[in-house]
């Protein structure tokens, strides 16, 4: 059995076991800093400020990166739409030999989610690049300012403590690209659960009342029969369909009206 999900519901809201690096990675940044203005004092501002202007340069990619990221959700969801009008009218589509068609408009609603994807995809790309040029930036300048502006002697007790703390925060800036994915993904999610849970209810049809209230459809000796065959199923069928849903059951057959 085949089970279709709601397009606009995602099954992917978030990777919610992730949520305490969206704590430990910014606290473990912080710590390093400080660690590094006790041990070289306020020369790291220089390098903490390359990490400063590459987040804001990332807060401008976000932005962008979320409004693609809707886009490339709306076009999964047109995909969707459109594989499951497929899927749940193929014995038609194969009868009438639309299946082909139907085939290439799928594919083309393929296509522009991929080229969506790979558009957002190089903006994750252009974000982790940022953070990694950050990181490689701040003790080329955190030293730069120790030894040429504040004119202190780069010694050995000084530029391998310097350089692990360092490492450690380079290991916490790449992280920040994950953790902001997460939570673009998350934030995406949610709202469009949002919106979905938000749609107002389905009004109810209303019923027909009084004597002279006539029928949504009525069969007059009535007969049917498959494609194809010269043997009618049903003869001289005389039904009434009131307003509403009607189910006619059978061996092996149903249909809803």
């Amino acid at each position: 059995m085949l089970f279709l999900a709601h397009p606009s519901i995602d099954p992917d809201v978030s990777r919610f076991w992730e949520f305490q690096s969206l704590i430990t990675k910014p606290l473990g940044m912080v710590l390093s800093v400080v660690l590094i203005w006790r041990l070289i004092g306020w020369p790291c501002l220089f390098g903490v400020l390359t990490v400063v202007l590459a987040q804001g340069i990332n807060v401008l990619i976000t932005r962008i990166l979320l409004q693609r990221e809707r886009l490339r959700r709306k076009a999964t969801d047109g995909k969707l739409q459109i594989v499951t009008e497929y899927v749940s009218a193929i014995r038609h589509l194969r009868w009438y030999g639309w299946q082909e068609l139907w085939q290439d408009h799928i594919m083309k609603a393929r296509q522009h989610e991929l080229n969506l994807r790979i558009i957002t995809s190089l903006w994750g790309i252009l974000i982790s690049f940022t953070n990694n040029l950050a990181s490689g930036m701040f003790p080329v300048a955190a030293f730069y300012a120790y030894t040429v502006l504040a004119g202190q002697p780069l010694r050995v007790d000084v530029a391998f403590p310097a350089l692990q703390l360092f490492n450690m925060l380079e290991g916490s800036l790449r992280e920040i690209p994950g953790l902001i994915t997460v939570l673009l993904n998350a934030r995406i999610a949610v709202g469009r659960i949002e919106d979905f849970m938000a749609e107002p209810n389905k009004d109810p049809i209303p019923q027909p009342s009084g004597l002279g209230a006539k029928p949504e459809l009525m069969l007059q000796s009535a007969s049917f029969a498959w494609p194809g065959t010269g043997r009618p199923a049903l003869h001289e069928i005389s039904i009434t369909f009131p307003v509403g849903l009607t189910l006619v059951t059978g061996k092996g057959k149903y249909s809803l009206g």
